[in-house]
C-alpha cells in the first residue's frame, strides 16, 4: 500500500491502482488535479503475495464480530457483552 498522502504517492495511486470510479470521484472533488492516464503497475508482484492458510473469520458464524461499539452518548469505545 502507499501511503504517506504526499503528491507523488497520490499520482502513483491514481495512475497505477485507482479504479475508474475512484478516479471520477477524485477529479469531481478536485477539478484542477492534473489526472495521469491509467497505466499497468510496472511490476507484476500480486501473483506472487502468498494466500492464507487459516480460515477466513468471514466465513466462520461461530466468530464473534461486533464485540466492541461507540456507546453514542459519550464516544467512548465500549465493549458488548
Amino acid at each position: 500500500m502507499i501511503g504517506s498522502g504526499s503528491e507523488d504517492d497520490i499520482y502513483l495511486w491514481m495512475k497505477y491502482y485507482a479504479d475508474e470510479e475512484t478516479r471520477q470521484d477524485w477529479q469531481e472533488r478536485w477539478p484542477d488535479y492534473e489526472m495521469p492516464q491509467h497505466e499497468d503497475p510496472p511490476y507484476d508482484r500480486d501473483r506472487f503475495i502468498p494466500e492464507a492458510t487459516y480460515a477466513n473469520p468471514d466465513d466462520d458464524p461461530d466468530y464473534p464480530t461486533g464485540i466492541y461499539d461507540f456507546d453514542d452518548d459519550d464516544d467512548e469505545l465500549e465493549m458488548k457483552m
